[in-house]
Order: C-alpha cells, then structure tokens, then sequence
C-alpha cells in the first residue's frame, strides 16, 4: 500500500505534469521484489483531468413494465451523454442484468445502466424493473383486487382472507370481493317454482378464463360420494332465455366476461322416481 502523500512525490518524480489536462492517461508502473527474487508489477493509470461533471443516463421507454410467461424480452435501453466526452450511450454497462431477465417462469428483475466519461465521472445508476407475470386471468383478478396488498398465502386459491366463507377461488369464478365479505351475495340463488329444483349463479365465460370448470352436480343420497351426478342436470344460459342483464362487471352481456346460468334438475320433486334431492355446484381450476 502508498499512501497518498506518497504518490503525489511519486507522480512528480514521474514527470506527470497536473497543470493541464491530459487527452490520454499517464500509466506508472509500480514493481516489487520479494527476498526469493519474486517480482510482481502493477500499473495504475492517471487522468489529468478539469472535468468534474459525471455523464447523465436516460432511460428509454418505462421505468417498470410487465410481459407475460412466455414473452420475449427485449430491453429499450438508454442513452448516456457526456457535457465534454458527448454521446456515451455505447458505453453503457448493464452487467448482464438484462440477459438474466428469464421469461420461462413469473418473477420481478431489476436492470442497470452504468457509465462514466472519460475523465472517470460516474453517472448515477439508473434502473428498469421488469416484472414477468404469469398469464393465467386469475393473476390479473388478484392484482385488480384487495388481494395485491395481502401475504401470499392470503392470496391463495384456496384461503379465505375476508372470514365469509368463500374461498378465493370461488369468489373468483362468481364475481366475489375476496377481501369483503360479501359471500351470501355470491352464492347460487336456490328456485324451485317450475317443479324442479334448480340454481342460479354466475359463471365466467371460457373466453375470459378457460382454465375453470363449473359443474352442477345432483344426488338423492347425500350418505354415498359417488352419487353426485352432473348428467342429471341441465344448464341452461343465454340461449335458453336465461336473462343476461345485471352482470357483475356492469357490461352488455356480449362484452361482459360473465354468464348467468341456470342449472336444472332433470327429474321432478314430485316424481316417484326423484326422491330426496339435493343439487350442488362445484368449481375446479385445471
């Protein structure tokens, strides 16, 4: 180690002129031997410099943007411009931060700008985050939702962060508020008037969300699980004339991504035949 006192004698000695600025740096050669005859050498180079401002980085494009699973990355970049050296925007480093944006899975990266000018003044850091987000729908109803500021286990499927009884899930694929307990609302409505027994609810259409499966189910034995039956109901929508007005995002049926549907029990209460009956909905995600 030399102290610093130590260099500015070196640097006279090394006829290293500080007066005026140097277009090219001084190199001075420091050589050391050892007792066995070992020798080591190092360079350091010296810019005489009279420029004491640092470049500025400016970014281009967003500061933070999102793609999806699968999307390519292409990064905008940014420019550097020096008020002596000018255009450094060739020399900006980004230590690799933009090759490691990985695409294949979700995950949130941040990408760096660095330069300095020719004198050595550093530019401050500037950064791009980059967020790569899953484009399963269900991603985008928990960020749109009270969800986004919860724990990731809130945000589970399968938690019910709002005590109603409703599962995130469910409260997804009928139009919930995951974080309002509001589960009695939600629920299929119950109509027995036409002699059979059937329910009411709303279902997102496979447009908006063909991950999710809604099955209407009936049995007459509430003691035996493998009795449930779907091909003993019939669901019925638009077409059917079930009224499509009213539909939780406020829009007209051709451009809301829900769907009321009825489902219907095929047999009637007061056939022979029909028993106890008891009709269920179940909703999975694939």
């Amino acid at each position: 180690a030399i102290a610093e006192a130590d260099i500015h004698k070196l640097m006279k000695t090394a006829g290293i002129d500080t007066s005026q600025a140097t277009v090219r740096p001084y190199v001075m050669t420091y050589t050391s031997t050892d007792s066995s005859g070992n020798t080591v050498t190092v360079n350091r180079e010296i810019i005489v410099s009279n420029d004491a401002v640092a470049p500025v980085i400016t970014l281009i494009g967003d500061v933070e943007l999102t793609v999806n699973v699968g999307d390519v990355y292409e990064d905008s970049g940014a420019t550097a411009i020096d008020n002596l050296d000018g255009n450094l925007t060739p020399f900006i480093d980004d230590d690799g931060t933009v090759d490691a944006v990985d695409t294949s899975k979700a995950g949130e990266y941040t990408i760096t700008y660095d330069v300095a000018d020719f004198s050595g003044n550093a530019a401050v850091q500037v950064t791009r985050k980059v967020i790569v987000a899953s484009n399963d729908p269900v991603n985008a109803w928990i960020n749109s939702t009270g969800l986004a500021a919860l724990s990731a286990a809130e945000k589970a499927l399968d938690a019910d962060p709002d005590k109603d009884g409703i599962a995130n899930l469910l409260e997804y694929a009928l139009a919930g508020d995951p974080v309002k307990s509001d589960g009695l609302s939600i629920l299929p409505s119950f109509d027995d008037s036409s002699g059979k027994i059937a329910i009411t609810y709303y279902r997102l259409k496979a447009t908006a969300d063909s991950t999710l499966v809604y099955r209407a189910e009936l049995t007459t034995n509430l003691g035996d699980v493998e009795a449930w039956d779907d091909s003993a109901v019939t669901i019925k929508g638009a077409l059917q004339g079930v009224p499509q007005t009213n539909l939780p995002d406020d829009k007209a049926f051709a451009a809301s991504k829900y769907e009321r549907v009825q489902a219907v029990a095929n047999t009637d209460m007061a056939s022979e035949t029909a028993g106890k009956q008891f009709l269920r909905l179940v909703v999975e995600k694939h």
